[in-house]
């Protein structure tokens, strides 16, 4: 796994990024999607809960990621993946916060 963007709470970072409740913009079924704490461009999606499925999402959405990265180059038309980053409820990947 790679770390995050350089200044976003990167996985070598001592203290774990804190995610409150405020922070919070939707649950899906395996994962929490939350506003980043401090660059409102960014999102950061947890585990929903400990099951395999849940944990492994993250990880899935990043080999994808990086498979689409391969094929096409960088596209302007998805969400960007950062890497990953320590969070107070698990370990969670950083990506694009796309809005209207």
């Amino acid at each position: 796994m790679t770390g995050a963007r350089n200044g976003r709470g990167g996985a070598g970072t001592a203290k774990p990024l804190v995610l409150e409740d405020d922070l919070l913009i939707n649950r899906g079924r395996g994962r929490l999607c939350y506003r980043h704490p401090t660059d409102r461009s960014l999102v950061i999606k947890v585990p929903a809960g400990s099951g395999r499925a849940d944990q492994s999402a993250n990880r899935k959405e990043w080999r994808g990621y990086r498979e689409l990265l391969r094929r096409h180059g960088r596209l302007s038309c998805i969400s960007h993946c950062h890497g990953f980053v320590a969070t107070n409820l698990g370990t969670g990947l950083i990506c694009d916060c796309i809005r209207d």
